[in-house]
């Protein structure tokens, strides 16, 4: 039977304990942070042997790069996140934060986050594009702020947000224009 030796620090002390089995377990949270430092929590296991398969996450949160739902942090709401070329949809609370998304939805989700992490989020997962199409048509006088017409499918923290983010939405998908910082 192979004994796995384990030598640790405590109390300033070198301690020495043999096992018959190890299990190693390691929060991922800190990989989020630190590029280097992921990396240390798998010198262990290699220095006992074991050889390491591709590592991918899995239950944690999303980080966005460039993060333009910054003013949202805090923000709970439900969200859709899909990947449209693998068919995976899921809707649960999301929770906006100063680095991503995070939240029920989003730990669900890296389960089936295909490699790259590319996928689509939904606003409003409740109302179909028709509908949504049918009220902007509805409201299309010179009268109307968008604001308002966010409001009738938001809250209004975050139509305010959507408000301020859309003149940069336009400038990417209408006219071309990369967003700052990417690229």
């Amino acid at each position: 039977m192979i004994q796995y030796l384990i030598e640790y620090e405590k109390n300033d002390s070198i301690l020495r304990t043999k096992f018959d089995r190890l299990i190693i377990l390691g929060g991922g949270m800190f990989r989020m942070f630190s590029r280097e430092g992921f990396k240390e929590i798998y010198t262990l296991p290699e220095q006992l042997g074991h050889s390491m398969t591709q590592v991918l996450p899995s239950l944690s949160p999303m980080r966005i790069k460039i993060n333009p739902f910054k003013p949202l942090s805090g923000t709970v709401m439900p969200l859709t996140l899909f990947v449209s070329w693998t068919k995976t949809r899921m809707t649960n609370d999301t929770l906006f934060t100063h680095f991503g998304l995070s939240g029920p939805l989003v730990l669900d989700f890296t389960n089936y986050l295909p490699l790259g992490g590319e996928c689509a989020l939904s606003f409003l997962p409740e109302v179909t594009e028709e509908n949504f199409t049918q009220e902007f048509q509805s409201r299309r006088s010179g009268k109307n702020l968008l604001r308002k017409f966010l409001q009738t499918f938001m809250t209004k923290k975050i139509s305010i947000v959507f408000r301020l983010l859309v003149p940069k939405l336009f400038r990417i998908l209408v006219v071309g224009q990369p967003l700052e910082g990417s690229g």
